[in-house]
């Protein structure tokens, strides 16, 4: 079966980003993405209001955005480790993923 989540703050942590402090040169930093990123980790709950971690456009991790604002999500898609990419990415050459 397919699954789809949310980046959490580990795998973007261990991909490279910092916490409170702006990074753009790890490989999840992307200059195209123009909000930032709720993460699937909660970081708190205050007043009732749920504070999630949050990737922003500058590389950096925060925890202080309370998850009622308007926010981005980055979904992830888990791949079998076995299967075969064919494409380049392009929308001429699109990335095909076949079950090997």
């Amino acid at each position: 079966t397919s699954k789809v989540a949310l980046l959490t703050v580990d795998e973007v942590l261990f991909a490279g980003a910092t916490i409170n402090n702006e990074n753009k040169s790890f490989y999840l930093y992307n200059e195209n993405i123009t909000s930032d990123v709720y993460l699937m980790t909660s970081a708190k709950l205050l007043n009732n209001t749920y504070y999630p971690f949050v990737l922003s456009t500058t590389g950096k991790i925060e925890s202080d955005v309370p998850g009622t604002y308007l926010r981005s999500v980055r979904p992830v898609i888990t791949i079998i480790k076995t299967a075969m990419v064919t494409g380049t990415g392009t929308i001429d050459d699109p990335y095909i993923l076949i079950e090997s």
